[in-house]
């Protein structure tokens, strides 16, 4: 009797764990509904498209601020990048580090809830578990910063490089321009 319901058990918790890894299986459908928690408007999943699909090219998306340009592009977009290839490297740089930080944990929440595991993280750097690179999957760094220049990526995202601050006057611009596109 006490074999049978052990075996019983047995069977039951097996079942359990093979329907549990079945459901694991099973892609999450990447969404920005299931990854952000709402829809984008067509037009920011047209920049996403115009930012990640065709690789090889520099591309600069301008547009006025409040678009929901670093939403679409920076963050679901390089979500979706990681969920396609978990090789990717990304670089983040922002005027601000904090900026680019919170650009990172934004991301590292999109991913989890991709279902994509993370082996390493830490405020400037998120490493996928199935990465078997050199560099980090996404580094988050400031455009004027050393660490910029000798990263080895495959994606570089400056998301606003340039602040209502820099436009103050015309010494602020040209420094702007001069740090940030000219000095890299």
């Amino acid at each position: 009797m006490l074999k049978k319901f052990v075996q019983e058990l047995f069977d039951e918790v097996l079942e359990d764990a093979f329907n549990l890894e079945e459901e694991q299986n099973q892609a999450v459908k990447p969404t920005p509904e299931t990854v952000l928690g709402y829809s984008l408007y067509q037009e920011q999943l047209n920049w996403i498209d115009f930012c990640f699909k065709e690789t090889g090219k520099t591309k600069v998306l301008n547009g006025a601020r409040h678009y929901g340009k670093t939403k679409a592009v920076t963050i679901y977009g390089s979500a979706l990048e990681l969920f396609s290839n978990k090789q990717t490297s990304i670089i983040i740089a922002t005027r601000d580090l904090s900026r680019s930080k919170g650009i990172l944990r934004y991301i590292v929440y999109s991913l989890k809830k991709l279902g994509i595991s993370i082996s390493k993280l830490n405020s400037r750097e998120l490493w996928l578990k199935e990465n078997k690179g050199f560099e980090p999957n996404i580094y988050a760094t400031t455009i004027d910063a050393d660490g910029f220049r000798g990263r080895h990526v495959d994606i570089a995202i400056l998301d606003d490089p340039v602040i209502s601050k820099d436009e103050r006057s015309e010494v602020e611009r040209e420094n702007t321009i001069a740090t940030t596109f000219i000095k890299k």
